[in-house]
């Protein structure tokens, strides 16, 4: 899950685990403003989208795998299959292929 911290307004992602909600994981997400959400992966891996902002991070092996800045304001994304997902900008919708 994604957590906005009031006090700092920095962004974490968190894994909890199921039963107890104890923290498992967390990081802190490079982000400067807007939202974040949290969509899933195959294998156990998760993308983040910056919405508001430009930067889609890729998050599994328990690290940050990959950031990246993309060309338009974002503002969703949604896996669509294992193979394809789908990014929602202020203007555009667009299907991408999962590498």
């Amino acid at each position: 899950m994604s957590i906005l911290d009031g006090q700092t307004n920095q962004w974490r992602f968190e894994i909890r685990d199921r039963k107890t909600f104890s923290i498992i994981w967390q990081t802190v997400l490079p982000l400067t403003h807007g939202d974040c959400e949290v969509s899933p992966l195959a294998n156990a891996e998760w993308l983040t989208v910056n919405s508001c902002g430009i930067r889609l991070i890729q998050i599994g092996d328990f690290k940050l795998k990959s950031a990246v800045e993309y060309e338009r304001e974002l503002r969703n994304a949604i896996i669509i299959s294992e193979n394809y997902f789908a990014v929602r900008t202020k203007n555009t919708l667009e299907i991408h292929a999962i590498k």
